[in-house]
């Protein structure tokens, strides 16, 4: 079972666990600690190895060693209580994910564990950090100390990491967290992954058994029984698409490279996001929104690396320069959320796109993903839904349009003009799906190019908007085709 930091046998890792030799009547302290990290199965961990005849776990978090005052006033007297359920099992244990919160600050808690336990094994079980951001949301959510519609991307732009008391990123950042650890307990710490758990619960159990020193052959019978605690929060508004997760493991993209050299296991599952399957369509209003933000981050790379005198340049859409072009994209964002949220939107900074067309950019785009924010009243189920059609249609034309003009973009700067693979699949999607709704004339609009097999993504969005180097239709804001 892959996951300890090395392979060497037992006798050349440093001290087994030391046996208990207090009377039953004396609390003892334990010799392994589950130490996290925060909904990675930990629990899951320290339940099924409390179930083990030679081992006893305290029947809950215990919290002693994150906390510097209950290390300090409390002491060890107060640490042995918390296991006054023990009857004389050799091998004792706890499970606190907190001895891996990164506001714990984990160098001191490593010390702290080191100075009243040497010998202790450590076992820590590590999550893909993005579903362990998300299932700690849902985990806040379920408390109350979040807002029931609460988004992850949108909690993590909105507060930076080092900041965010909830720990959503850094509680994911093992590699930084678990190097005191690492210092002060050498290979007395197991890593684990939480993959491992799901592939094979009994030969992570066994793995994990065989560290703390307690025999394999015993297996709880409940071994495969997972708990999911925040089932019951999860709905469609919390659903993560492949874009929402591309965005956030750009926070642990540098840490789960460090920490794929410190353990030695290959996380590159973690990296690549698997495409939804059975999918027709992106409508839906978090798949629509998180699309639409890849679309702006991808028209805002290409804007980036554009010169001030590349401006005047033509483009595909050839009545229009650059900067022409800039501002027809720009006006499209204000149009949208004026047309959404009438009254309800402020523009009280807006550059001015002849002389900071990038500027101007970014702020219409923020203007338009802000009113997508701001709920819309309405009267009776109908009008909601009626709602709930206008905001799809209108962000989805401005995914398509975002798209199509950063194709402009990098065609006339001389970059790279190929969309990234699942963003033209899904603006394919999207096109078909919105354009279904509107009058168009298949002479100007929506008259998809034929293609030889094995074309790109970027070729087939391109052709199916009829578009080729020199012409592309297009529509408008309100409704009523027209050229570009």
């Amino acid at each position: 079972m892959p996951g300890i930091l090395t392979d060497t046998p037992r006798s050349e890792r440093g001290r087994t666990p030391s046996l208990q030799t207090l009377s039953s009547s004396s609390p003892p302290l334990p010799t392994f600690v589950i130490i996290g990290a925060q909904k990675s199965a930990t629990r899951w961990l320290r339940s099924n190895l409390g179930q083990h005849p030679d081992v006893f776990t305290a029947p809950s978090e215990v919290h002693y060693f994150n906390y510097h005052q209950r290390v300090r006033d409390l002491g060890l007297d107060w640490y042995r209580s918390q296991f006054s359920g023990w009857s004389g099992e050799p091998i004792v244990g706890e499970a606190t994910p907190g001895y891996m919160i990164w506001r714990h600050n984990p160098n001191a808690v490593a010390k702290r564990i080191k100075d009243a336990l040497p010998d202790a094994r450590l076992i820590a079980i590590l999550r893909n950090p993005v579903d362990r951001a998300q299932s700690a949301m849902l985990h806040h959510i379920k408390r109350g100390r979040l807002p029931a519609d609460s988004r992850l991307l949108d909690l993590v732009r909105r507060t930076p990491p080092e900041r965010d008391w909830l720990c959503l990123v850094t509680a994911g950042w093992y590699s930084a967290i678990l190097r005191p650890y690492r210092w002060y307990f050498g290979d007395q710490l197991l890593v684990m992954l939480h993959d491992d758990v799901n592939d094979d619960p009994t030969a992570a159990y066994e793995t994990a058994a065989r560290h703390i020193g307690a025999d394999t052959g015993f297996v709880p019978a409940g071994i495969r029984d997972l708990v999911f605690s925040n089932r019951d929060v999860e709905t469609s508004a919390h659903e993560l698409t492949r874009w929402d997760r591309r965005a956030l493991f750009e926070y642990f993209r540098d840490d789960v490279r460090k920490l794929e050299g410190m353990i030695g296991r290959n996380l590159s599952h973690w990296k690549l996001q698997p495409t939804p399957t059975g999918r027709t369509t992106l409508l839906t209003k978090s798949q629509l929104r998180a699309t639409n933000d890849a679309a702006a981050e991808w028209v805002n790379g290409l804007l980036a690396a554009v010169d001030a005198n590349e401006l005047d340049a033509p483009t595909p859409c050839t009545e229009w320069t650059l900067r022409e072009l800039l501002h027809h994209l720009v006006e499209r964002h204000y149009k949208m959320a004026t047309r959404l949220r009438p009254g309800q939107v402020g523009m009280s900074f807006r550059p001015d796109v002849e002389t900071e067309p990038v500027a101007a950019y970014r702020a219409a785009y923020r203007t338009a993903r802000a009113a997508l924010d701001i709920p819309m009243h309405a009267d009776d189920e109908k009008a909601a839904d009626e709602a709930a059609r206008t905001d799809a249609w209108f962000t989805a034309m401005v995914v398509v349009h975002q798209l199509a003009h950063g194709w402009d973009v990098a065609k006339a700067t001389g970059q790279d003009a190929t969309i990234p693979d699942e963003l033209a699949e899904d603006g394919i999607r999207i096109a078909r799906r919105a354009f279904s709704e509107i009058d168009r004339s298949p002479s100007s609009i929506d008259t998809e190019r034929a293609l030889p097999e094995g074309a790109n993504a970027t070729d087939r969005f391109v052709a199916f908007l009829g578009r080729d180097p020199e012409w592309m239709p297009t529509v408008a804001i309100d409704g009523v085709p027209r050229s570009s």
